[in-house]
């Protein structure tokens, strides 16, 4: 025996599509395209803002280093002598350790 169908009214149809927005917002929410993953995207883009931040310092160390090589020639001599154990003509050599 089938059982007989009764009409839905507007009411139940407005519950039942409230609903349905209902499960789709809280989808939306904790989902991979929600809240939780913007977050993440932020802490992510937070610790290459960290890391960009680090390179930045850097650059500017060596563009200030490479300020004084290019405007002290005696910068040249210190870099000379401390990286590749250079010497003057006539002055003695002697290494200690190191």
């Amino acid at each position: 025996m089938l059982a007989r169908l009764r009409r839905v009214s507007g009411c139940e149809w407005a519950c039942a599509a409230l609903l349905a927005l209902l499960l789709t917002q809280l989808a939306y929410l904790v989902g991979d395209t929600g809240y939780g993953r913007v977050n993440a995207l932020q802490e992510a883009l937070a610790a290459k803002q960290v890391e960009v931040d680090t390179y930045l310092h850097r650059n500017q160390l060596i563009a200030a280093q490479l300020r004084r090589i290019k405007n002290d020639p005696a910068q040249i001599e210190v870099l000379a002598r401390y990286h590749f154990g250079m010497v003057k003509p006539g002055e003695i050599f002697i290494q200690t350790g190191r």
